[in-house]
């Protein structure tokens, strides 16, 4: 599920560079990151967006499982 979350957030993430400063979006836009030279910050954080993600990528993973059990039967 880890695997599967994490390969969800690095296809679908966005960002935009302006100078010395980056922006970046996670997935279903539930983190927005700021950089700033070398230091990071947190812009925006939705707890329901991040409940979205995860609920999504268990469904991803029962959905694989059981496909790939199928598969092998």
């Amino acid at each position: 599920m880890v695997l599967i979350f994490t390969g969800l957030n690095l296809v679908s993430w966005g960002g935009v560079s302006t100078g010395p400063h980056l922006y970046l979006d996670l997935a279903f836009g539930w983190l927005k990151l700021h950089r700033y030279g070398d230091r990071w910050s947190v812009e925006h954080f939705d707890f329901r967006m991040f409940v979205v993600a995860v609920l999504i990528s268990v469904l991803l993973t029962w959905a694989f499982s059981k496909a790939s059990r199928h598969r092998m039967a």
